[in-house]
């Protein structure tokens, strides 16, 4: 005798299942290529130094991002050689290091559940300063609800969220923590 509880979970796990199927088709039917779209115009109609990239190439884990890549904001040169004083340094002798500033992304990238993780990865400055936190998870959505007004209103608070990050006085509470 089959027990009411089991048939009960079957039934919903099946509808999970349907549920999830229906999700990533509805990706790879319409909404991966609004994204394309949306944030293709975005890029092209506000010119700030921003792209729009395609993540991933398997099957169900796909993504499209919003990224204003990367900059180089400082050079340390290093002598690798002791000189004595009043001795002129050779430029074989001297090692420069350039630093990358990772600009911030915005995610729209598929879950296993077929939902859309909407993520932002906050700016980094490789072996200065790191990020208290590196990425946020701003919402998990249903493709069905995505739409070119949806996609849009991510992106203005993507640069919010920005504009606050880079301009926080306060670095040690909400952007970057200096390496010492």
């Amino acid at each position: 005798m089959i027990s009411i509880n089991l048939i009960d979970s079957v039934t919903r796990y099946k509808l999970e299942s349907e549920n999830k199927k229906q999700k990533r088709a509805l990706w790879n039917d319409s909404v991966k290529q609004l994204l394309i779209d949306t944030i293709s115009k975005i890029v092209s109609t506000h010119e700030i130094g921003w792209s729009m990239e395609l993540m991933g190439s398997s099957t169900n884990v796909e993504g499209v991002t919003l990224t204003f890549g990367d900059i180089i904001i400082g050079v340390e040169p290093t002598i690798n050689e002791p000189i004595t004083e009043g001795e002129e340094v050779k430029p074989e002798n001297v090692e420069v290091k350039y630093y990358t500033k990772h600009e911030g992304t915005l995610a729209f990238s598929q879950a296993y559940t077929g939902d859309i993780f909407i993520i932002i990865a906050y700016p980094t400055i490789e072996e200065i300063i790191n990020p208290r936190d590196t990425q946020k998870l701003e919402m998990r959505v249903n493709p069905s609800k995505i739409t070119a007004a949806f996609i849009e209103q991510q992106v203005a608070n993507f640069l919010d969220e920005i504009i606050k990050w880079e301009s926080s006085p306060l670095y040690n509470d909400i952007g970057f923590v200096v390496k010492r």
